[in-house]
């Protein structure tokens, strides 16, 4: 039974637990910065790139991820977003029809930096120079892949080729001055024939 004194108590003890924790964190300074994926204001984007840009560095943002598929795109991948795009209902993505340079020049202006670039497998397999190039003159550490392909997660086999990709990719992203990461979901922790994919 939760009385009244009993929920006094676990209320008051919560709230010291908060300022404290709330007080150590910026003390600590153990945030330090703030970072938005483009992909959630694609619309906005498209319509007006730089004034979204300045209205994310308004809003307290200092760091922004780009996402793909980029000028330097392969084939597939631009096809695989143009065929997407009508369903989302915008069809923007990269630099928005800016050149990396500009691109560089927008954030500075506005305070922000793009530390990371989501992008595609087959970019990430057949394009990394181009990828590694504009990552440099942005300023950007990492090129991140969003997500493994629906066809290429079918069996414990595919994610084990996935997991020899992602070493090559990464080899070849350390030759080219840049950081591969993956970015990991869900279906990686759902077991398949009673294993999971990421043990």
């Amino acid at each position: 039974m939760f009385t009244r004194r009993k929920f006094l108590q676990t209320t008051a003890l919560t709230t010291a637990g908060t300022l404290l924790t709330t007080r150590a964190f910026a003390e600590r300074k153990l945030i330090n910065s703030i970072g938005i994926q483009l992909f959630s204001v694609p619309k906005s984007l498209e319509a007006d790139f730089p004034g979204t840009l300045k209205m994310l560095s308004t809003m307290g943002y200092k760091e922004v991820e780009l996402y793909g598929p980029f000028s330097f795109s392969t084939q597939s991948a631009k096809d695989h977003w143009a065929a997407v795009t009508p369903s989302l209902g915008f069809s923007g993505s990269g630099f928005f029809g800016h050149t990396a340079t500009e691109v560089k020049a927008i954030l500075a202006s506005n305070g922000l930096s793009a530390p990371s670039m989501h992008t595609d497998l087959d970019t990430l397999q057949t394009a990394m120079d181009p990828l590694a190039e504009a990552a440099h003159i942005l300023g950007s550490t990492y090129v991140v892949l969003p997500a493994i392909p629906p066809d290429k997660r079918q069996s414990l086999d595919d994610y084990r080729k996935m997991a020899d990709a992602f070493n090559s990719i990464g080899e070849k992203a350390k030759k080219a001055g840049v950081k591969f990461a993956y970015h990991n979901h869900g279906y990686g922790l759902k077991p398949l024939n009673g294993r999971s994919p990421s043990n």
